[in-house]
């Protein structure tokens, strides 16, 4: 059974090898990446949230919303498990984290993420995500080349 909670500071250890899985399979970890992964817990001091997705009592997944500016957020640090994926986790991690965004009154989700990553690329534009352009500039990760939003002003005019 799956379900989620806020991020703790227990979950530290956990967010950081979740995100530290993914990344160094495909990518090297950068300089924000470090400082996130020195205390996750900013995300949250600054107005933003951590969701942990758990099986059981198993953490299996995360992903954060960072705050931007006004009502906007930045879709960040989603990370499943290995032996999770494939099982509807990144799916319902998802959902949550559409919820929770719903919940602090965003207007827009922003993500940045990399061509490469085709399963992640998926999973966002089925969750309602459309590029806006091929690449992202002003990222603040050399290795981002996608940057996708989603409207969520839209979602509520249509009733979703």
């Amino acid at each position: 059974m799956l379900s989620t909670r806020p991020y703790g500071p227990d979950d530290a250890a956990a967010f950081v090898a979740l995100n530290r899985e993914w990344i160094e399979k495909y990518f090297t970890l950068e300089e924000e990446d470090n400082r996130i992964f020195s205390n996750p817990g900013l995300i949250i001091e600054a107005g933003g949230a951590i969701l942990m997705a758990l099986e059981e009592q198993r953490v299996v997944g995360t992903c954060a919303l960072v705050k931007l500016d006004g009502n906007r957020y930045e879709l960040a640090k989603m990370a499943v498990e290995p032996a999770s994926r494939g099982n509807g986790v990144g799916s319902f991690l998802m959902s949550a984290i559409l919820a929770k965004a719903k919940s602090m009154d965003a207007d827009a989700l922003i993500l940045q993420t990399n061509s490469r990553l085709t399963s992640a690329l998926r999973l966002y534009e089925k969750s309602g995500f459309r590029r806006v352009q091929e690449s992202a500039p002003h990222s603040t990760f050399r290795r981002a080349d996608v940057t996708m939003v989603r409207d969520l002003r839209q979602d509520q005019r249509n009733g979703i």
